[in-house]
C-alpha cells in the first residue's frame, strides 16, 4: 500500500466522559479544520459515550490522524475495525460530519463479534 494511496479507516472507541452537545460541536469545529487542511473527510457517530469514526484520505495521513487518535486521553479502547484501499471517497463533501444514530443500531455495530468482521484484513 502506498503512502499517497487513498484508504478507509473505521475505528471505535469509548469517551472517558460524556460530552455534552456544545462540546460535540467544538469537537466537529476543530475536527473539520483540520481534516479540510489535510483533505480528510469522513464522518463520526457519538452516542452514549460510544464513538465510530470512519476516516478517508491519503494513507499516510490518514495513519498519522489515527496514531494522534489512538493516543488522545479523552477515550479508551481504540480499536480499529477497517483500514482498506479506497477507490472513491464517500464522504466526499464532508470533513467531519457528525450523525445521529439509533442507539440500539450503533451498539450493535459497535459490539458485533460476527465472524465477518473479524475476518477482515487490516492491512494498515
Amino acid at each position: 500500500m502506498s503512502d499517497h494511496e487513498l484508504i478507509r479507516l473505521i475505528y471505535k472507541s469509548t469517551s472517558c466522559k460524556r460530552f455534552s452537545i456544545n462540546e460535540l460541536l467544538d469537537l466537529s469545529a476543530k475536527s473539520s479544520a483540520y481534516n479540510r487542511k489535510f483533505d480528510i473527510t469522513g464522518v463520526l457517530v457519538y452516542v452514549d459515550k460510544k464513538f465510530l469514526q470512519v476516516l478517508e484520505g491519503e494513507a499516510s495521513i490518514v495513519k498519522s490522524l489515527f496514531f494522534k487518535i489512538d493516543s488522545d486521553a479523552r477515550h479508551i479502547g481504540v480499536e480499529q475495525i477497517i483500514c482498506e484501499p479506497l477507490i472513491a471517497r464517500t464522504f466526499t463533501k464532508w470533513n467531519m460530519g457528525m450523525v445521529r444514530m439509533n442507539k440500539t443500531l450503533l451498539f450493535e455495530i459497535l459490539e458485533s463479534d460476527s465472524p465477518s468482521r473479524k475476518n477482515v484484513p487490516i492491512q494498515c
